[in-house]
């Protein structure tokens, strides 16, 4: 389909050839500035989800728990939810170094989709079988392991999932607006400042190969670790598939 459209419009100015981004991607992976902006722009951009997973996954906890922390933050995660990324990018170009926009942009807009579904998943838990270790005295650790997780755990992968791709979307446009030096933004403003239209549809395609990657690997981890979820998945994937 891409060849087909880069045929009929046959203006390279406006969509790159499928044979030249390839040939581009082969002469790229000569230079290290290609490996560094891979590496800088994952790291920031990981540093940011792995803090927005821990925040949100903890006060979700607590504020089902304790309804004042509820009170108190729910608020905030409404907020955030609503205003625009590209705002919340100018208000922190102010106040952060360019090098820690992405991270903290990639925490704001990732922190509510753990917050929310977490608490969404303790919420929901089956109230019969939380009597059910009362009457029998399961200790705190045996209700989180056995009743707790189960419940959460579709609720966990589901907001990892969605969380990875806008950290991914948020943290490049992010670089791409505040520029930090060996960084996939970067490069993608460039080739849009010089009309590269090759390199633009490249450092994309890296960007969504990178995504699926690093999503699928950590969904097989989880599974690993958490095995009664795998039905789950296959079947959400199967679904998509569909």
């Amino acid at each position: 389909m891409w060849q087909i459209i880069y045929t009929i419009v046959n203006k390279d100015i406006f969509i790159a050839s499928p044979l030249d981004v390839f040939k581009r991607f082969f002469e790229l992976i000569k230079y290290s500035d290609f490996y560094r902006a891979i590496f800088f722009s994952f790291a920031r951009i990981f540093c940011g989800f792995i803090f927005a997973l821990i925040i949100g996954v903890s006060f979700a906890a607590l504020s089902s728990f304790n309804k004042s922390i509820y009170t108190f933050f729910s608020p905030l995660v409404t907020i955030i939810k609503s205003v625009p990324a590209a705002s919340i990018i100018m208000l922190v170009f102010i106040w952060l170094k360019s090098d820690f926009i992405p991270t903290f942009i990639a925490f704001l807009l990732v922190m509510p989709i753990f917050y929310i579904n977490i608490y969404k998943g303790i919420f929901q838990t089956d109230k019969k079988l939380i009597e059910m270790s009362e009457i029998f005295r399961f200790s705190k650790f045996k209700k989180i392991k056995y009743i707790y997780i189960p419940s959460i755990m579709p609720y966990f992968v589901t907001a990892f999932s969605t969380g990875l791709g806008l950290a991914w979307k948020s943290g490049i446009t992010a670089e791409i607006l505040c520029s930090p030096i060996y960084s996939i933004g970067l490069n993608i403003k460039d080739a849009k400042i010089y009309l590269e239209t090759t390199d633009l549809f490249l450092w994309t395609i890296l960007i969504i190969i990178i995504n699926l990657i690093f999503e699928k690997l950590s969904i097989k981890i989880i599974q690993m670790i958490f095995p009664y979820i795998s039905d789950k998945i296959k079947k959400e994937n199967s679904f998509e598939t569909d």
